[in-house]
Formats: structure tokens, C-alpha cells, sequence
């Protein structure tokens, strides 16, 4: 068995890398951990930056089976996952795309003991870049089935108590795991009324809303790099 934990070259957070570097280029970028820097520090000290290397699924693919062949092996089964695809570290520095969004500190807020999220917070705004249709693609379909999902929580809390509403199907047309998360969230603001507790909002619903979210990145990733991380898993036989 092999697996690798890698970063994928896709990631919202460094569009700057998706170009696939030239033969005669190093394929090592910079990365920083500025996000482990006290709030502020960051601007106040030189960063550290260092070189890794970004993975897209497809290439990291051929680089394992290339050099599985040259050891007379063969791969019998793998796994490729995203994982983190907008809640990234560097989503919320910004540091390698100005259109990064601080997705990750809203999604952790959710989980915060009475306190209240600016649900629009969670919103994503994909900007397309040019020549990397698959990816596109990906990220378009992505950010309607997040942002669908926190709309419609945020329009169940608006009719929290409006039986018919929440108790309405989501419409047809939306995928089944964005329907289902819907669901979820309608049937968790419905019945969040039972709960004697203080702020069952910022208590129940958006822990719950977070989970939902999670699911939804778990079940529409497919395994190409567009997430902060990348996970590979090989499993390796000889002939």
C-alpha cells in the first residue's frame, strides 16, 4: 500500500499554480504556513516561504504508474480524494489569491457556543480562469450546490415557524445531495423549537449547518487536485 497526502495544484486558494510548470522549470512552488502567525503578525515579519510541489490528480497518476512499471509492479486498486476544497488554510489569508474568501474561519464560527454567523458569509464567488475547463466546470457545479445549500438556510430561518414551508420539497431539479442537505437543515429548523436551551440557532442549527456542509464537500469531491490537500491511495501487486 502507498498513500500520499499532497497538495492539490487546483485549489481555489493558488490559482496562480495551475499552470503546469514547463519542462525546463522546476516543478517546486512556494508555500507558506502564515496561517499558524498571530493574528497580525504575519504583516509585521517576513514570512517563511519554502518549495513544494503541487499535484494534479491526472499527473500524479501518470508519475506513480510510471514508476510502478519501472519496478515491474502494477496498481491494483487506488483512491484519489479532495479534500478541504474552500475551507483551506490559505482561504482565509488570502496569500496566493486575492479573491480567496475566509470561508474557513466562517465554517469554524458555526461551531462557536452562542454566537451567531453571518450566514452570507459562507457564501463562494468562483472566479473561472482561462484555459482550465475541467476545473471550471468542477468549481461552477461546486458553488451552486454550497451556496444553494446556505441560501435555503438562510431562508429557513426565516420561516422557522411556518410548517408548510419547511415541510416543502426542495425543487427537482437541484442534485440529491443537495436536496437531501436542504432537507436536513429544514428538518433541524423545524424541530429545533423543542430544544429548551439558550439560542438554539447558534447551538444547534449552525453546528448543524456545518456537518451539512462537510458532507456536501465529502460526497461532490472527485478526487482531481482541487483541493487544498490531495489523498492518494495505491495499492500495489508484482506480476
Amino acid at each position: 500500500i502507498f498513500a500520499a497526502d499532497l497538495l492539490g495544484r487546483f485549489s481555489f486558494e493558488w490559482p496562480c499554480y495551475w499552470r503546469r510548470p514547463d519542462e525546463d522549470e522546476p516543478g517546486m512552488r512556494p508555500y507558506s504556513m502564515s496561517y499558524l502567525y498571530p493574528a497580525g503578525a504575519a504583516e509585521r515579519t517576513t514570512v517563511e516561504r519554502f518549495p513544494v510541489r503541487y499535484w494534479g490528480a491526472e499527473e500524479f497518476d501518470r508519475f506513480v504508474n510510471r514508476i510502478v512499471a519501472a519496478c515491474g509492479s502494477r496498481v491494483a486498486q487506488k483512491v484519489l480524494w479532495d479534500r478541504s476544497i474552500i475551507v483551506g488554510r490559505h482561504m482565509n489569508t488570502g496569500e496566493f489569491n486575492p479573491h480567496a474568501q475566509p470561508i474557513r474561519d466562517a465554517v469554524n464560527r458555526l461551531h462557536a457556543y452562542y454566537h451567531r454567523t453571518d450566514l452570507r458569509s459562507l457564501l463562494f464567488n468562483f472566479e473561472p480562469q482561462a484555459g482550465f475547463p475541467e476545473t471550471n466546470a468542477f468549481f461552477d457545479s461546486f458553488q451552486m450546490a454550497w451556496n444553494a445549500v446556505v441560501y435555503d438556510t438562510i431562508e429557513a430561518l426565516d420561516h422557522w415557524n411556518d410548517e408548510k414551508w419547511l415541510g416543502a420539497p426542495p425543487r427537482e431539479d437541484y442534485p440529491e445531495v443537495v436536496r437531501e442537505s436542504m432537507c436536513t437543515m429544514r428538518n433541524i429548523i423545524r424541530n429545533v423549537g423543542w430544544f429548551h436551551m439558550d439560542d438554539p440557532r447558534a447551538n444547534v442549527v449552525e453546528p448543524q449547518l456545518a456537518y451539512t456542509l462537510r458532507n456536501l464537500e465529502m460526497r461532490l469531491q472527485r478526487g482531481l487536485g482541487t483541493g487544498h490537500g490531495l489523498l492518494a491511495i495505491y495499492q500495489l501487486e508484482g506480476d
